[in-house]
C-alpha cells in the first residue's frame, strides 16, 4: 500500500540518485552495491560517504551540507514509515541546507 510515507521513502532515493549519478537499481554492479540506498547507507555508517557521491560534485559540496544532505536521505529511507518525516519537513531540511551552501558560496563584498 502506497502512502505519503512511501513518498517519503522513494524521495529519499531519488535524493540518492542524484548524489551518486546512478541508478536506484543496478544489477552490474556487486552484490553489495546493486540497491543504491542500502550501499549508501552502509557507506555513510562506515564513514565512507566519499566513496558514494559523484566525482563531479565531490569539490562542489562542502563536507557540513554534505553530511546534513545525508542525514535527510537517512530519515526518509528508515525502515518503518512512522519514523520517516514528513515531506514538509523533508522540503524544509534541504531548504535548511541550500542556506547553507549560499552563505558558505556567498561572495565578500567588495
Amino acid at each position: 500500500m502506497l502512502t505519503e510515507k512511501s513518498d517519503v521513502y522513494a524521495c529519499g532515493v531519488v535524493l540518492l540518485e542524484v548524489l551518486c549519478a546512478r541508478p536506484a537499481l543496478n544489477n552490474r554492479l556487486s552484490h553489495e552495491e546493486v540497491n543504491l540506498a542500502v550501499w549508501a547507507m552502509s557507506c555513510k555508517s562506515k564513514r565512507l560517504i566519499d566513496m558514494i557521491v559523484d566525482p563531479k560534485l565531490t569539490c562542489k559540496i562542502e563536507a557540513s551540507s554534505l553530511m546534513k544532505f545525508m542525514e535527510i536521505v537517512e530519515k526518509c529511507l528508515k525502515d518503518h514509515g512512522d519514523e520517516r518525516p514528513s515531506m514538509a519537513d523533508v522540503i524544509w531540511d534541504l531548504e535548511y541546507v541550500l542556506q547553507i551552501m549560499k552563505m558558505i558560496h556567498r561572495e565578500p563584498p567588495s
